[in-house]
């Protein structure tokens, strides 16, 4: 019996991809299933999967598929899962050997329907820990941390529910990981950082253009995810913050990153009119309300006037602060 199938979408990432296969590969778990999704690569990532498909075909199987994207990698694996639980991998990534035995013991232990550990962000010089907690499921979709790959799930709840990746948008596992946690019962929290995060500068993580866009189909497809399922008056307090945090912070800071001035200044617009179109008395939130951190107080301090000041004042600013990051971190 498969215990642990593990999805790793592959897109011309040779430089990274063996560190990562020989951490899946070499995993003190054995009954597991490593899923490679080649998603249409045109460098050299074909021969090294080639390589651990033929030395571990007892736990590889690999599956090639013109390229569509992260999203459409995940989903075709999906297909191919049979473990008890499913987790993902990005083939630019590795894992500590003990990740899957650790996090499906913790699982078992506790009957436990999702299971969530620590990581690691990997710079050139520096290996940083990123130390979360565990929280309620209410409190899960306002404060939990937005990534599928530090987690496995059951894949029952995936198959049942029809939870898949959003093909095509950037921001796919906001969608995945919001329209999960409704669905969970039990979750459980291994302290120990098992996941290796690898910052890369040329990521699409780090790349502001149209595609910051995406958020608000993301957050469109939640929203009305929740309502054909009749959660959404149930969750709709959380929603709104998550609502709030994405549009008024994150995507914020990443649209006033975007060099062209009409399409930076025509987001912004479109930004700022989904917040109040969505939640027009937003701040009220009693979650947001009872926050004090810095990020909150700024998010706070936004009104029609400050949201039209704040991109002159912060973007020289980001400039500066992303130069000392990447100079420190290198």
């Amino acid at each position: 019996m498969v215990k642990v199938s593990v999805i790793v979408p592959v897109y011309n990432i040779e430089t990274y991809l063996d560190k990562c296969l020989y951490s899946l590969a070499h995993q003190t778990l054995k009954d597991i299933q490593i899923i490679i999704v080649n998603d249409g690569s045109k460098d050299n990532s074909c021969r090294i999967i080639e390589k651990y498909r033929r030395k571990y075909n007892e736990r590889i199987i690999d599956i090639n598929k013109v390229n569509g994207g992260l999203s459409d990698a995940r989903n075709t694996g999906l297909q191919y899962a049979i473990g008890e639980y499913v987790g993902f991998v990005d083939g630019d990534d590795y894992v500590d050997i003990t990740m899957f035995e650790k996090m499906y013991e913790a699982g078992k232990k506790y009957d436990a329907d999702l299971i969530e550990c620590n990581y690691f962000k990997v710079y050139r010089k520096k290996i940083k820990p990123k130390i979360g907690k565990m929280y309620e499921i209410k409190d899960m979709i306002a404060e939990t941390r937005i990534c599928a790959w530090n987690r496995i799930v059951k894949k029952e709840i995936l198959i049942k529910n029809k939870i898949i990746f959003p093909v095509g948008l950037q921001y796919e596992d906001n969608e995945y990981i919001y329209k999960l946690i409704p669905h969970i019962n039990k979750i459980e929290f291994v302290k120990e950082p098992l996941y290796y995060y690898v910052q890369r500068q040329n990521s699409i993580c780090h790349t502001f253009d149209e595609r910051t866009s995406d958020i608000f189909h993301v957050l469109n497809n939640v929203f009305k995810y929740y309502k054909e399922n009749g959660i959404y008056e149930k969750y709709e307090k959380q929603l709104e913050y998550i609502c709030i945090k994405k549009l008024l912070a994150n995507s914020f800071f990443r649209m006033i990153r975007i060099n062209d001035v009409k399409l930076r200044n025509k987001l912004l617009n479109e930004n700022w009119n989904m917040m109040y179109n969505s939640f027009p008395d937003w701040k009220k939130n009693n979650i947001l309300r009872r926050k004090n951190t810095l990020l909150d107080v700024f998010i706070k301090s936004q009104n029609s006037f400050t949201y039209k000041i704040y991109p002159v004042l912060i973007r020289p600013l980001l400039k500066i602060v992303k130069n000392i990051s990447f100079n420190n971190n290198i």
